[in-house]
């Protein structure tokens, strides 16, 4: 007992003088007067005062033999901003065991976070695309040791999400959307979100957005009952039989209802992905990245099931014929309505989109995710908002998709006008309140965020109030329309294969005659020994036009 308080002791005084020398060396870096006291020098001493605890960066711990020491009190630790004041919203502090902040988005540090009056030992890393790369405030994922609930109405978890504001001058853009979200409750999923001050090692990062991580599983998108798994995991296999069984799994074959799959459509800037494998592609649809199941070797029975049943899928919308044998049109419409009410042209099929089906069940969406860049935030859209957002070709990158092709079916539009009817008594009212209550709360920390960025304080609650009042406003009035005010739709884009696999496109106008105008396309490659698949011309031309913007995961 004695020689191992004495190598915690060497322990901790080793690590407390490694972080003072790399505090101090920042404080030089950042500017931080001589005035303010470096980590660890007043509380050093007090590391002396009895054997039975030892203080470290103001925090207390209580010794023991046990590898995991526990906290016994818990406060804020040295931090570079001698004037931060309590907000009104949670404060996060993160130190790393280093000392050097978050440099990796591929590699975790570890260390520990205050948040909420408790400490929790974690591991950190970057994440996202264009907030890591190119946003002076980056994102951050979390890992905790232990699964916790950091958020109210959040299941237990190891892994949360620290998303930058740094797109969003209001702060607020991303937990508004996830409420609304949840008011509708048809998108099943709805994320808990928090803002948050956040300090890394001491210095202060900004106001950030404290999120559930969109997973698959137990109490998040949980794609199997307790009673029956479906047979991709051979740990899961149940229901038909051993999958371990070689000659077993060559003979058999997955009907395709009983296909399951949890998709995020959208690019990728980082990761590679293998056709067939864990990402896809249909005629009319951006890059699907599978998120579950996730392929040792691609075209497997289980993926070319998946294959088909998005193609039958494609061909129900494309055809405006029974699309309610494919999708759960109650989760189809609330995402639609989030989407347009926000005008959120940077999802939308276009990237950030995630939809997800259960064995014997129907496709659905959600949860919903990115909006940094809606609420009229986005450069490349079009500025009136007085169109359908999700699929009128005046957004570009925004049309000639799935949504394109419901967005023309009457069908759909009219299940929009019947939940419309069930909503537009309370719905604005309900959204206004919310957004003046966190308005409230991040009132106090917009100043810091503006002072630190130059960007966060002008950017105000009723900004937010009054997008969201035009576009309720312009869909009111839109959705009881005979036809519901779409500006060029309702047409939709088809194609027809000749023998050698080209494709001729026609258009399919509003009385529903065929026009052909809309070129050839030479056969692709030929990836399921099936139908040629064909890359998206307009999502190219997309990609072109948008070759410097990313998107967070």
């Amino acid at each position: 007992m004695e020689k191992k308080f004495f190598q915690n002791k060497i322990a901790i005084l080793v690590s407390t003088l490694v972080m003072t020398l790399c505090l101090a060396a920042c404080g030089e870096a950042e500017g931080i007067t001589e005035e303010m006291p470096r980590s660890g020098e007043e509380t050093y001493s007090q590391q002396l005062q009895g054997e039975e605890s030892i203080s470290r960066n103001e925090v207390t711990y209580t010794l023991s033999e046990e590898e995991k020491v526990k906290p016994e009190t818990v406060s804020a630790p040295e931090i570079n901003l001698p004037n931060f004041e309590n907000t009104t919203i949670p404060t996060i502090y993160i130190t790393t065991d280093a000392g050097y902040g978050i440099q990796s988005r591929d590699e975790y540090v570890s260390g520990n976070m205050i948040y909420d009056g408790k400490q929790y030992d974690a591991s950190f890393r970057g994440r996202g695309n264009a907030s890591w790369t190119r946003f002076a405030q980056r994102s951050y994922m979390i890992k905790l040791d232990e699964k916790e609930s950091l958020l109210p109405g959040a299941v237990k978890a190891r892994k949360w999400v620290l998303v930058s504001n740094f797109m969003d001058y209001s702060l607020m853009r991303n937990p508004i959307a996830q409420r609304m979200a949840l008011y509708l409750n048809g998108v099943e999923y709805g994320m808990q979100q928090m803002p948050v001050d956040v300090f890394v090692d001491g210095k202060y990062e900004g106001v950030y957005v404290l999120s559930e991580k969109i997973d698959e599983g137990r109490g998040k998108v949980d794609l199997f009952s307790k009673e029956e798994y479906y047979p991709y995991d051979a740990s899961k296999a149940t229901r038909y039989g051993d999958l371990n069984n070689a000659e077993m799994a060559e003979e058999r074959e997955i009907a395709d209802e009983d296909v399951v799959f949890f998709f995020e459509a959208g690019y990728d800037l980082f990761d590679s992905h293998t056709y067939g494998q864990d990402q896809f592609i249909t005629r009319h649809s951006t890059t699907l990245i599978l998120q579950y199941p996730v392929f040792e070797t691609a075209n497997t029975p289980e993926a070319k099931a998946i294959q088909r049943y998005l193609n039958d899928m494609e061909q129900a919308f494309i055809r405006k014929q029974n699309i309610t044998d494919y999708i759960d049109l109650d989760s189809w419409v609330d995402w639609f309505i989030v989407m347009e009410i926000t005008n959120n042209t940077d999802s939308s099929f276009c990237r950030s989109t995630f939809f997800y089906k259960r064995p014997g069940e129907k496709v659905k969406l959600g949860p919903v995710w990115d909006f940094d860049m809606a609420y009229g935030n986005y450069g490349l859209e079009d500025t009136t908002y007085n169109s359908w957002c999700t699929g009128e070709p005046c957004f570009i990158g925004n049309q000639n998709h799935w949504m394109t092709d419901l967005l023309a079916c009457d069908e759909f539009m009219l299940a929009v006008r019947a939940r419309w009817d069930e909503i537009q008594g309370d719905f604005l009212d309900h959204m206004m309140q919310e957004t003046d209550a966190m308005g409230q709360m991040l009132m106090a920390s917009r100043p810091y965020q503006q002072a630190l960025y130059g960007r966060g304080g002008w950017d105000s609650t009723d900004t937010i109030k009054r997008f969201i009042t035009k576009r309720y406003n312009w869909i009111d009035s839109s959705i009881y329309m005979a036809n519901f005010n779409r500006n060029g739709i309702p047409y939709t884009i088809g194609f027809e294969w000749d023998e050698d696999g080209n494709g001729q496109i026609y258009h399919i106008d509003e009385n529903g005659n065929r026009i052909d105008d809309g070129g050839t396309l030479p056969a692709g490659e030929n990836q399921l020994e099936e139908d040629p698949i064909i890359v998206n011309p307009i999502f190219e031309q997309e990609m072109e036009i948008m070759d410097e913007e990313a998107y967070d995961e």
